[in-house]
């Protein structure tokens, strides 16, 4: 849009293609970020797979900078291979966006269990007891 905008206004066009390449650079260092962040966050929650079965619970760091969608899941639990709909869409703990400081643990008797974003078959611990 930049460059369209310098071209149609008679205006050098190099600098508007410098300006757009460095906004690029910019979303394209986040999405990397991001990915890492979503890949650890995985590793996490299958180390707490193993140690204490498919259904782990969300925890939050709850401070002036906790999100409302990280805040909300704090303390229920969740099931690993069915990741909640947190902050609008599916996500770990710790993944949920760039600043998130979530982390998953062994899960909490009688706690809420956050909904996954698939159909989930009935089983005996659908009331979240461990």
């Amino acid at each position: 849009a930049a460059v369209a905008h310098a071209n149609a206004h008679g205006l050098p066009v190099f600098p508007a293609i410098q300006t757009a390449i460095t906004a690029e650079q910019r979303y394209y260092g986040l999405h990397v970020a991001m990915g890492t962040k979503r890949m650890s966050a995985s590793a996490a929650v299958d180390g707490m797979v193993e140690m204490h079965g498919n259904l782990l619970m969300w925890n939050a760091v709850l401070d002036s900078r906790t999100t409302a969608g990280c805040r909300a899941a704090n303390g229920c639990n969740f099931y690993a291979d069915d990741p909640p709909v947190v902050e609008g869409a599916p996500a770990l703990p710790g993944a949920v966006h760039g600043l998130c400081r979530c982390w998953a643990s062994s899960p909490r008797k009688g706690a809420p269990v956050l909904p996954g974003s698939l159909p989930r078959k009935p089983d005996n611990n659908a009331d979240g007891s461990v």
